[in-house]
């Protein structure tokens, strides 16, 4: 989490000013034990006894008013939690279990505000005691996980991911291991870069900075100052912050720091920040409310520069058809683009990053980054260099703990190729963000809340020597035995090209694992050389753009026994399909045997010798598809359908009008082929019927629809779910078409 910076626009608080002087709870904590009543009445007088049976009446009713007080004080921290106010919820929580509410409740609370103020390691006892002698959810898992990692305990995150994941679908369990294994490379390889921390920094809080020219840096912070209202923001309990500059020294240091005057006031947060270098614009976030407004937005304010470091408000920034929330604004070097982050309901998830343009004389409707740059996770503090190059802090790409930092280079059609993560010794486990780079790409500055700081958020300078050495895409996996048990002897995996040439070699180590270094292609294949076992070659397919790591496991079979393998794909685009259906029935027999397919979309089955079977796969979104096998005079090896033709899955399009057969497909003699794929579609999808649309031309297309209803009969399709529909707008001007349809929908007329 982000200590002020979560606060300072990450999401949409309501910042609840706290005049500090003041306590929400007037009581003190008491501290309540039961004596041995028991053994005290036994030994006592009978005057003895009355008095004690009054004092045992007030004991009881102390502890009918302590359990009270405890639901009062523990519902006022629920109340500030649920307001946002995490620094004074967190100290409720903390009187109420000195009071003994030390339950699943509170603790998962008391860790939970600790995290949103920025301080796992406060937090990490708390979600410890929680998944480890407490009642835990799978939420409660993954989020001391992600707290195991920001505190750079990697092996313990890698244990916990296990836990949480391997109890999953396999799928699930494939992408979590590719993403260690990227953050295992992460931590093992250096970007390069020489980083320091600033002396300008202060146990508060120092981010997020903004060139002013090239010589002056603007920040954030809510570090001490004079102030007649000692004012706090609700959600961590400190100032509000404020926009400071400093002048850049020769050796990338910042001298001292003085506070911009015209932008600042006690009530709100001032920052992140832009300056425009087309025109000296101030551009900034703030929570303030506009004049006239019905409640606080974030919004994203201007000033205009009237030198040194005085600047006069110049109202919020409107963006066209906008009303969300706009914050931590940059500009692009000639000043016509601006991107902010949002947590607009449009979005891929959590906060985005959009972007405006400015059109003579307003900016106009914003646009969401499309991914791979935003993601469900968080995209905030975006940066826009003079090459316009973008720069963000995400923690919804892979990462080594917190928010990492990325880089995104355009891709010439208004894009951005896949993020970057900026590695070591940029990104830490902690939150890093706020980066800011000069016109050379070598040096800048960045936030960061890792151990080792004055306190808090503080600024860091960084510069690269030598070539940024992004980490590579990886093929990773493992050879697999049947019932998925990893071939430990070592094997020799082969990374091939489509044509079947050997690009690389590797033995597996001790766990059957292997790892390729690979560039970004769509035609890689792998295949494992193991004794007295065969394999057929599986295909990698595309990687994808915002994980750079796939993992494909190369399963390989006994060769003294027969398996039938293959792999499903989508028709289209030949990409895996990840949870295929796959069934296999025995024709004589009618047993059934099922497997779900994973990321390689890779299957098998074992066979038995001269028997009849039907396969059939299904996947999400498309057609069933399917085939029919006969091992006669089989005894062993391997059957392999991989790319056969009922292994292809096309994509759902049903109700949509498209044309039956073109000219070129209407033999003089015999049935044409596209009726024949048409029918061979029906067949194994037995749910589904179709409309032979007239298009309304006379004779001649209403003769081929008669002919492909008759077709269609010849080939086993049932009257029932064959049609011939009159249709006044035909999908195409020369000839019939067909729309296929659901069991929900028949309608239409039969002729």
């Amino acid at each position: 989490m982000l200590g002020t910076c979560v606060s300072l626009l990450r999401y949409k608080p309501q910042h609840t000013p706290v005049i500090t002087g003041f306590s929400l709870d007037p009581h003190a904590p008491i501290a309540l034990t039961m004596p041995p009543v028991r053994g005290i009445l036994m030994a006592a007088r009978p005057s003895t006894l009355r008095l004690l049976s009054l004092l045992l009446g007030l004991f009881l009713c102390t502890g009918t008013w302590a359990n009270d007080r405890l639901n009062r004080l523990i519902g006022r921290a629920d109340a500030l939690y649920e307001r946002a106010a995490f620094r004074s919820a967190l100290d409720h929580y903390l009187d109420a279990v000195e009071e003994g509410a030390r339950n699943e409740h509170v603790s998962r609370r008391v860790g939970q505000c600790y995290l949103l103020l920025g301080d796992p390691i406060s937090a990490e006892p708390w979600l410890a005691a929680l998944v480890k002698y407490l009642e835990r959810t799978p939420e409660d898992l993954l989020t001391y996980a992600e707290v195991l990692k920001a505190l750079e305990r990697y092996e313990e995150h890698e244990a916990l991911m296990c836990e949480l994941q391997c109890a999953a679908d396999a799928p699930g369990w494939a992408r979590t291991q590719a993403a260690l294994e990227q953050v295992r490379t992460l931590r093992s390889r250096s970007s390069h870069f020489v980083v320091n921390p600033l002396a300008i920094n202060t146990p508060e809080d120092e981010f997020s900075p903004a060139w002013h020219g090239n010589g002056q840096v603007i920040f954030s912070s809510n570090r001490s100052r004079l102030s007649t209202v000692p004012v706090r923001d609700g959600w961590t309990g400190e100032a509000f912050s404020c926009l400071y500059i400093a002048d850049r020294q020769p050796n990338g240091t910042l001298g001292e720091a003085r506070t911009l005057t015209g932008v600042f006031d006690n009530w709100s947060h001032q920052g992140p920040a832009a300056v425009s270098g087309t025109d000296g614009t101030l551009y900034y976030s703030t929570n303030r409310r506009a004049k006239g407004d019905a409640q606080e937005l974030l919004e994203i304010h201007r000033a205009v520069y009237k030198g040194g470091i005085n600047w006069q408000a110049a109202g919020n920034v409107k963006l066209e058809g906008w009303t969300a929330a706009a914050f931590h604004p940059t500009l692009s070097a000639d000043g016509h683009t601006m991107v902010f982050a949002s947590d607009a309901a449009d979005g891929t998830g959590g906060v985005d990053l959009y972007r405006t343009r400015w059109d003579v004389d307003h900016w106009t409707v914003p646009e969401a980054l499309a991914p791979p740059v935003n993601t469900t996770g968080d995209e905030l503090f975006p940066f826009l260099d003079a090459d316009g190059v973008l720069y963000f802090a995400s923690n919804g790409h892979v990462g080594l703990g917190g928010f990492d930092l990325f880089r995104a280079e355009p891709d010439g059609q208004g894009g951005f190729h896949a993020p970057l993560n900026m590695g070591t010794p940029i990104n830490s486990g902690r939150d890093d963000l706020g980066l800011i780079v000069d016109r050379s790409g070598k040096n800048g500055y960045f936030t960061s809340n890792r151990s080792g700081g004055q306190g808090g958020d503080d600024l860091y300078s960084f510069r690269l020597e030598g070539e940024l050495a992004p980490a590579p895409y990886l093929v990773l996996g493992a050879v697999r035995l049947p019932e998925e048990r990893p071939y430990r002897s070592g094997a020799t995996v082969h990374l091939m090209d489509r044509a079947g040439h050997v690009l690389d070699s590797m033995t597996t180590d001790t766990k059957g694992a292997f790892r390729f270094e690979v560039e970004p292609r769509a035609d890689l294949l792998l295949f494992a050389a193991v004794p007295g076992h065969t394999c057929s070659p599986i295909h990698v397919g595309p990687i994808p753009a915002n994980e750079r790591a796939v993992l494909r496991d190369v399963p390989v079979v006994p060769e003294d026994e027969l398996w039938l393998v293959g792999s499903v794909q989508r028709l289209d685009t030949q990409a895996p399909v990840d949870q295929a259906r796959v069934s296999l029935t025995n024709t004589s027999s009618f047993h059934t045997t099922e497997v779900i397919t994973g990321a390689t979309g890779h299957f098998r089955f074992r066979l038995a010798a001269n028997e009849g079977y039907s396969l059939v796969v299904s996947g999400p979104g498309c057609y069933s598809n399917g085939m029919e096998l006969n091992t006669a005079g089989l005894g062993q090896g391997t059957v392999d359908r991989s790319g056969a033709a009922g292994l292809l899955l096309a994509p759902l399009d049903l109700d949509r009008a498209q044309p039956l057969c073109a000219e070129d497909e209407q033999p003089a003699e015999g049935i044409p082929a596209c009726v024949a794929r048409l029918a061979d579609r029906l067949t194994w999808n037995p749910e589904l019927s179709v409309e032979l649309l007239s298009a309304a031309h006379g004779a001649v297309d209403d003769g081929r629809l008669r002919r492909a209803y008759a077709h269609l009969r010849d080939l086993g399709i049932s009257s029932d779910r064959v049609r011939i529909v009159p249709s006044t707008e035909p999908c195409v001007a020369d000839g019939p078409c067909y729309r296929v349809v659901g069991p929900e929908d028949r309608s239409g007329t039969q002729r």
